[in-house]
């Protein structure tokens, strides 16, 4: 059986074939409608099922109806969130990509954002907070943090100083893969065989299950996943 390629622009080629994009534009030409968000940075949109959650800087989520462009709720993620002791290890200073470089990644039930701080919380189509935690990894890239996480293997995967692993349901701390430098790409998911494995930019190829790191240095990327 042919096997499906995802990957950067679809399938990595960057072509779409059957597309019909429009392509001229209006205030009302074209337009299905507009929402009135926050201040938007690096981090991409992304669905939640009927609805589009956008991330705004420095450190909101706005969750718009994909139907009608509804506002249904905004939500901001604060170091007060924390437990009195996770709120001393947030760093000031993040670097110049803002707090909210990362793209959020939802499962169609919920939605995991992660800051340019560490700070990871999680959030229910209706916007209400599931947990918040702080992943307390020094900010190694020059201009701050820009991985965005990863749903895989029944685990959330973020790269923060190493690769990371979170449990979705209450954000407990699974595994931390030690010698798997962050870059400014993000992680990729793929099997070998039957086992989930994340690679990294760098080229760590990190299990799933345990966070043993199997390879390393199989690619060398700074700037792409």
């Amino acid at each position: 059986a042919a096997a499906t390629i995802s990957g950067w622009r679809g399938d990595g080629t960057g072509r779409y074939p059957k597309s019909a994009p429009p392509v001229e534009w209006g205030d009302k030409k074209n337009v299905k409608w507009t929402a009135k968000v926050g201040k938007t940075g690096y981090a991409s949109p992304v669905l939640m099922g009927s609805r589009v959650i956008v991330p705004c800087e420095p450190n909101e989520l706005y969750c718009v109806n994909l139907a009608d462009g509804k506002v249904l709720w905004d939500k901001k993620i604060v170091p007060a969130d924390l437990s009195a002791n996770e709120q001393k290890s947030v760093p000031e200073e993040t670097g110049q990509t803002g707090l909210f470089c990362p793209t959020p990644v939802s499962d169609g039930k919920y939605v995991y954002a992660v800051l340019g701080n560490g700070i990871v919380a999680c959030f229910d189509a209706e916007g209400n907070r599931a947990w918040t935690r702080h992943i307390d990894q020094p900010v190694t890239n020059q201009y701050g943090r820009s991985a965005s996480p990863l749903l895989t293997g029944g685990k959330l995967i973020v790269h923060a100083a190493n690769l990371t692993a979170l449990n979705p349901q209450d954000g407990k701390q699974l595994w931390e893969a030690k010698d798997t430098d962050a870059s400014y790409g993000s992680p990729v998911a793929a099997k070998i065989g039957d086992v989930d494995v994340a690679i990294t930019p760098a080229g760590a190829v990190v299990r799933i299950s345990d966070g043993k790191v199997l390879a390393k240095g199989i690619s060398t990327a700074i700037h792409t996943s």
